[in-house]
C-alpha cells in the first residue's frame, strides 16, 4: 500500500508513523484527555484499514484529515447526581463521564469507540 507525499513522491504506508504523529500530538493535550496507547494504536489500524479500503495511493493530506477527524465527542459532568466521581480534575472536583457523542459511523468503529464506557 503506497502513500502520496507532500512532495508527489510515493513512499511505502507505514502505520508506526501515524502512531507517532498521534503520540506526540497527544501530549499536547490535557493529561485528563489524553488517549491510551491502545486507542492511538487503534486509530492508527483505522487509518490503515480505510486506506486499504480504497485500493489506490493515498494522499498524507487526506490521511491527516482522517486522523484529525475527532469521530466523537465526551461530555463529562460536575458529578452532581447519584453516580460517584470517576476522575477528579485540577481542583479535586468529581467528574462522571454523562454522554457520548458520534458523527455519523459505521457501527463497528462506533463500537471500537464505545466499548470501553459502562452504561449506568
Amino acid at each position: 500500500m503506497k502513500i502520496i507525499k507532500r512532495s508527489g513522491a510515493e513512499n511505502t504506508f507505514d502505520k508506526e508513523k501515524i502512531e507517532n504523529a498521534v503520540a506526540k500530538a497527544n501530549i499536547t493535550v490535557e493529561e485528563k484527555d489524553r488517549l491510551s496507547e491502545g486507542e492511538i494504536g487503534e486509530i492508527a489500524q483505522n487509518i490503515e484499514d480505510k486506506c486499504s479500503e480504497m485500493n489506490r495511493a493515498m494522499d498524507v493530506e487526506t490521511i491527516q484529515d482522517w486522523v484529525e477527524n475527532k469521530d466523537f465527542f465526551l461530555i463529562r459532568d460536575a458529578c452532581h447526581t447519584e453516580l460517584e466521581p470517576e476522575e477528579f480534575d485540577e481542583n479535586g472536583e468529581g467528574m462522571t463521564l454523562t454522554c457520548i457523542g458520534f458523527r455519523p459511523l459505521p457501527d463497528e468503529i462506533a463500537h471500537q469507540i464505545s466499548h470501553k464506557f459502562h452504561l449506568y
